[in-house]
């Protein structure tokens, strides 16, 4: 089937693999920091030569093959993405089963994949000895003989052919209603989608810096910590969950996005107030939550995160003071209708800004039912359409109102279109709707603001 492919292909084409990316950053930028876990770091030229000798070692030493899998039994670290790299880059699909799994659950796995080799940290090493696999035949640790095995390596660009059709990773289902089922994830979907991520979420740049949250084991995790190095950034990988940590390495890493699970949110908006007022992350743009629908109080939360910033961004645009925004309601594309705090529109926002998640954390809920609010909307849209030969007073020069629908941006009392795909903004508000998981609904209306659909 691969040579069928191959020859309808044209002679231009190059595949997207998993690692192309990373390769390419190397000829950018080789001696740019790429990652961090805690004290240790790599740099685009010490990440490629790695996942050089990963794929040289487990050709040579481990006499694999393309077509064969293996497996990666760890918590997140700098090896976990080498080692996926390294391996998929040959041709050699990667099973990831949690690290929380028991013995037992891990024996299934590798098993069902046909894992012939098995990676594990130093933490997990007595666990998987003791277990009596049917495929595995080999047991390196990470913090081990890891090492002296990848010494084994040449740091020298593998020739094999791959195709992108072909699976670099079997995440396995959790096995809820039956035992876990295995998921094989081509390297073109993978990539697809980072390039996806970088045009929705307008966060993955040569200049972007990320703060790798998640387990590396799951879809999720890694997709967010490998987008940002596939495109030449930046990714600090944190090894565990710490609310406190998690702000501290926002302002240490200077990172520009973070994905973060609702249980993620739950417990950093749980910190006292103090704690939260301590940290200032003004290089973060852009929040991701996935996984599943937040609160309606954290989901504000999160929405007031990006929207202020979308506002700032939007008042330097046109130069305008901050003392000059009416307080109140400030809607963003895609964006929940959110009500300021009162010190918030005391000061006109401005000492609020760039605050982070105290910013958030003091965000009031808007508590006014929504048919009533937009009844009201209604009653003073109606209240415009009528003809009035009064002289009408001169409009304050407030920040732009946005429609939800167009993406029109109304400005002094007059309309100017400015559609969604315009460069000039469409950063900003894809940032600015990054941090929600709302669904996108559309209405049928001109350029005049109207009330959001629900």
């Amino acid at each position: 089937m691969a040579e069928t492919r191959a020859a309808e292909l044209p002679w231009t084409y190059r595949p997207v693999t998993l690692d192309a990316g990373v390769r390419a950053a190397l000829n950018r930028t080789p001696d740019k920091l790429a990652l961090r876990e805690m004290d240790r770091t790599l740099t685009y030229r010490a990440l490629v030569s790695r996942i050089n000798r990963v794929s040289s070692a487990a050709m040579g030493d481990l006499n694999l093959r393309s077509g064969d899998r293996a497996a990666i039994l760890a918590g997140n670290c700098l090896e976990y993405i080498e080692i996926m790299c390294g391996l998929s880059g040959v041709g050699i699909a990667v099973a990831t089963p949690s690290p929380r799994l028991t013995a037992a659950e891990v024996k299934l796995i590798c098993d069902d994949c046909g894992a012939r080799v098995l990676f594990v940290e130093r933490a997990l090493e007595d666990m998987v000895r003791a277990i009596s696999f049917g495929t595995v035949k080999r047991i390196i640790v990470i913090g081990g003989d890891y090492e002296d095995w990848l010494a084994k390596g040449r740091d020298t660009t593998p020739d094999i052919p791959v195709d992108e059709w072909q699976p670099f990773s079997i995440p396995y289902t959790s096995g809820t209603t039956g035992t876990p089922k295995g998921v094989t994830l081509p390297h073109r979907a993978r990539t697809l989608i980072f390039y996806a991520m970088a045009v929705e979420y307008g966060c993955y740049s040569p200049d972007d810096r990320a703060l790798a949250v998640a387990p590396l084991c799951h879809g999720a995790g890694f997709a967010f910590a490998m987008a940002p190095i596939y495109f030449g950034g930046y990714c600090e990988i944190i090894r565990r969950f710490e609310p406190d940590h998690i702000l501290d390495s926002l302002n240490s890493a200077a990172a520009s996005n973070i994905f973060l699970v609702p249980t993620h949110f739950h417990a950093i908006f749980a910190l006292e107030k103090s704690i939260l007022a301590r940290y200032r992350h003004d290089a973060l743009r852009t929040i991701i939550s996935n996984a599943a629908p937040l609160a309606q109080a954290t989901d504000e939360m999160a929405n007031a995160l990006a929207t202020l910033r979308a506002a700032q961004q939007r008042r330097d645009r046109h130069r305008r003071d901050a003392e000059a925004s009416l307080p109140g309601e400030l809607v963003a594309p895609g964006v929940r209708r959110i009500r300021w705090a009162e010190p918030f529109e005391r000061e006109g926002g401005q000492a609020l800004i760039g605050q982070g998640f105290a910013v958030a954390s003091a965000i009031r809920p808007c508590r006014e039912p929504v048919e009533q609010r937009e009844g009201k909307e209604r009653d003073d849209q109606h209240a415009d359409d009528q003809p009035d030969d009064r002289e009408q007073p001169a409009r304050p020069r407030a920040g732009p109102d946005i429609d939800a629908d167009t993406g029109s941006e109304q400005i002094g009392g007059r309309d100017e279109a400015r559609p969604f795909g315009d460069r000039a903004d469409v950063g900003a508000r894809s940032r600015a709707t990054a941090a929600t998981a709302l669904p996108s609904r559309r209405c049928s209306s001109g350029n005049r603001p109207r009330a959001p659909c629900r």
